[in-house]
């Protein structure tokens, strides 16, 4: 049985809700927490494909985007600190069971540069997978 998309989005949601993060979550087509800071989370799907002649084994290729959103004119500190802990839950080789195989984190999670947008200061976190 191949791992199906929305099975692969439950497990990372999973995932980061078990994560006890102090912050706000602020998941996929949901209201926005309202007080900063929180975490904006998106599931990018980046492509599929089948290694197998007989289409077998579908590997699901993404990345989990956590976005440390922090008010403006506050320097960078706390938002940088909460984005170590995101990355920290998503190690390189990392493994999540899921329904038809497992997600597999294949880098460590990138920390990007935080940005200025609007009021807000955000700075993301970009953790690779493959899942089969």
């Amino acid at each position: 049985m191949a791992t199906r998309e929305a099975d692969i989005e439950l497990a990372l949601f999973a995932e980061i809700e078990g994560a006890a993060f102090t912050l706000p979550i602020w998941f996929p087509n949901q209201d926005a927490p309202g007080e900063k800071p929180y975490i904006v989370v998106q599931i990018v799907r980046v492509n599929r494909r089948d290694d197998t002649l007989n289409g077998e084994n579908t590997i699901s290729l993404g990345r989990v985007i956590g976005t440390i959103v922090t008010p403006t004119g506050k320097g960078s500190k706390e938002a940088t600190r909460h984005a170590d802990a995101f990355a920290e839950l998503f190690p390189m080789g990392k493994a999540i069971p899921v329904t038809g195989g497992q997600i597999v984190f294949t880098k460590p999670a990138d920390i990007q540069e935080g940005f200025p947008d609007g009021a807000d200061w955000r700075v993301p976190v970009i953790a690779q997978y493959e899942a089969s």
